[in-house]
């Protein structure tokens, strides 16, 4: 799905919840992905996180058990609060989440807001 070309500022609670044939997401200029918004979608592999979105809710990529990698472009771990409660799910083992640099890797490694996930966080390659 892609939402380059539309004026969307938010993709809503459970929106593509259990969409198993949902591989590929542009999030364009969305700001807000709200709780459980992808839950429970096994094609997604990838995902890029916009500069523009600025909230990630609860359990937003829960049970997307093909999903392997998150890039997300923000410089700052202030500028993207995630929610509390597994925003990028649980399956930590196949998991990463790249950043651009080892110096933003750092920054978002140390922000409490991703402790659980601060051993999967690098630089991209």
């Amino acid at each position: 799905f892609d939402f380059a070309n539309v004026a969307v500022d938010e993709i809503a609670e459970l929106l593509f919840a259990e969409c198993g044939s949902l591989a590929n997401v542009n999030l364009g200029n969305v700001k807000t992905i709200s709780n459980q918004a992808f839950l429970s979608c096994t094609a997604l592999t990838k995902i890029v996180i916009p500069v523009s979105v600025d909230v990630i809710g609860n359990y937003v990529f829960s049970a997307c058990n093909s999903l392997k990698e998150i890039f997300i472009e923000d410089t700052d771990p202030d500028g993207l609060a995630i929610g509390g409660f597994e925003p990028f799910g649980s399956a930590t083992n196949v998991l990463q989440i790249f950043v651009s640099t080892e110096s933003v890797a750092a920054k978002f490694q140390a922000d409490l807001q991703y402790a659980i996930y601060k051993d999967l966080i690098t630089a991209k390659p």
